[in-house]
């Protein structure tokens, strides 16, 4: 049987020149930042990777080596989650050779899966990512389907390109990539891409010190079904290209979401 490892990589404030400022243009990694990045990390992504279901896998979340205290201790202490693995780093560009030389030396196949701290995945996210495992050579797996919380709201979508992307690659196929060797929405342009759709599988939280993250700016909440409309027709005119994702809101409350990703309260 083929030796299959499974890494979840989550960033958490390693510094980068491109995020030195979230989308609102306030500086990250100040110990206000931090703490309100704490407190969505223990909200919504840790409680939900304590709880996946039939999958193996480490968890390596990397620090700023220069955290300050008390957030370090507060990093110590998920050392009691049997997969969480910390480690600390000082740039971004150090991550990917630091995440293949956490590969098992007898591993012949990797999948690594991406997870940002402020998100979450469904119970049997990451066993959906391992049963698409076919012993391929290079192969992406993209979590379609989920939930997007934003301003109390939360809209289900489908969306070809997302964050929640995995990669299953083969040792003989060459050096490791791993999934952060690329952006994730360019993944269409290496290699196949596998969508598993079948229900949601992570829930994307959107919030004003997001680094990027712009949805909850997007797609406004009274204007989204005239949206959809309007985007529907002008496809089948042929005045847009065919549509990579749907977003609809739901009547959804955190409270029906809490069993399925295991949130803390």
């Amino acid at each position: 049987m083929a030796r299959i490892a499974h890494l979840l990589l989550t960033r958490f404030n390693v510094p980068h020149p491109r995020y030195a400022r979230d989308k609102r243009g306030a500086a990250t990694g100040t110990p206000e930042w931090l703490a309100h990045r704490f407190e969505l990390f223990e909200r919504f992504c840790l409680p939900s990777v304590r709880g996946q279901r039939g999958a193996e896998f480490e968890w390596l979340v990397f620090f700023d080596e220069a955290t300050p205290e008390p957030f370090r201790s507060r990093i110590e202490a998920y050392r009691a989650e049997p997969r969480f693995r910390p480690a600390f780093a000082t740039h971004f560009d150090e991550l990917p050779e630091r995440v293949r030389a956490a590969v098992p030396a007898d591993a012949e196949y990797l999948i690594t899966s991406r997870l940002d701290n402020d998100d979450a995945l469904a119970r049997d996210a990451l066993s959906a990512v391992r049963g698409a495992f076919r012993e391929q050579a290079l192969e992406f797996v993209n979590l379609a389907t989920g939930y997007i919380l934003t301003r109390g709201v939360i809209y289900r979508a489908r969306l070809s390109r997302n964050p929640f992307l995995s990669l299953i690659e083969r040792r003989s196929a060459g050096p490791w990539r791993t999934v952060w060797g690329l952006a994730h929405d360019r993944a269409h342009e290496i290699g196949p891409v596998i969508d598993l759709e079948e229900r949601p599988y992570w829930l994307q939280v959107v919030h004003e010190r997001n680094l990027t993250n712009a949805w909850g700016d997007r797609w406004d909440h009274a204007l989204q079904p005239w949206r959809n409309r309007v985007r529907d027709a002008l496809t089948r005119a042929r005045l847009l290209r065919p549509r990579e994702g749907r977003i609809e809101r739901t009547g959804l409350t955190l409270a029906d979401l809490r069993g399925e990703f295991e949130l803390g309260h």
